[in-house]
């Protein structure tokens, strides 16, 4: 769990789009991707981009602070006005291993 002195001005929307599913729009802290140059992490206040992403695991830090990671096809990430959207091939939510 991540945790941040504040408030709510240290998080952004994100929205992850497949060609089968839209799932809704969320306030996070952090997402890490895995973009054709390397590692790539967006914070809030983050300058726009636009960058192609390599299918691979996205690690999302919610704003409660839970950690996330979500498999991803391979697609695109943009960063405008405050949100950010994963265009990808497919994602889905990895389960944690059980003990």
């Amino acid at each position: 769990m991540v945790e941040l002195e504040g408030d709510s001005t240290h998080t952004f929307k994100l929205e992850i789009v497949t060609a089968g599913r839209t799932y809704p729009v969320r306030d996070i802290i952090s997402v890490d991707v895995p973009s054709e140059l390397g590692r790539l992490t967006v914070l809030a206040g983050h300058e726009q981009l636009i960058c192609s992403l390599a299918g691979g695991m996205v690690k999302i830090v919610a704003s409660s602070g839970k950690e996330e990671m979500w498999q991803v096809g391979p697609g695109s990430m943009s960063v405008i006005s405050g949100k950010a959207t994963i265009l990808a091939r497919f994602a889905g939510l990895e389960e944690p291993a059980s003990n």
